[in-house]
């Protein structure tokens, strides 16, 4: 079974079993958004703005308690001939700020978990850097829950280092919950 594949598993039996311990309804959505990276050089190479697609079965904040859900989100870019991808599967606490009873409420998240990343970017010089593999993923989020199926996201994510390559940055995304499981 390759890197990729073990990976896969890993990450989903991982949201699977976390899903099923909390205490939330289960549910499922979408996040779509866009990816900046922080680091110049990144921007430099591969360019100043990705799209981000992610789902969970937690999309849906429950706005009267601290929860835990578990995400996968998927990050890339292209460009000047150089490309990297990045799953995330980090699992996210999430605070609510408002009281119980608002149809909108902001909220604090917090997360940490695994990435696979695959890379293939030329520096100047040229020297070329392509890799595969498994880092971790560490991020702090501001939101808020609009209604009871959507929510708005502002989040820092902080990647581990490959090969000197920066893959932190700002993700915003606006997530969809589109049915209960």
């Amino acid at each position: 079974m390759s890197t990729t594949s073990r990976f896969l598993v890993s990450a989903a039996a991982l949201a699977t079993l976390v899903a099923a311990a909390s205490a939330q309804s289960p549910l499922l959505g979408i996040s779509i958004g866009f990816y900046l990276p922080a680091d110049s050089e990144i921007r430099d190479l591969v360019g100043k703005s990705f799209f981000q697609f992610g789902f969970s079965p937690g999309v849906g904040i429950q706005k009267e308690k601290f929860s835990i859900r578990p995400e996968l989100s998927f990050l890339g870019g292209s460009g000047n001939g150089n490309r990297f991808n990045i799953i995330a599967v980090p699992i996210t606490a999430t605070m609510p700020l408002g009281q119980p009873g608002q149809k909108s409420m902001p909220y604090l998240a917090a997360g940490f978990g695994p990435t696979y990343y695959d890379y293939n970017i030329t520096r100047t010089g040229p020297i070329n850097f392509r890799d595969t593999g498994i880092g971790t993923i560490a991020h702090v989020e501001a939101g808020l829950v609009l209604g009871e199926s959507m929510r708005l996201s502002a989040r820092y994510n902080m990647l581990s280092e490959k090969d000197g390559f920066n893959f932190n940055g700002v993700q915003i995304s606006l997530s969809w919950q589109f049915f209960r499981l």
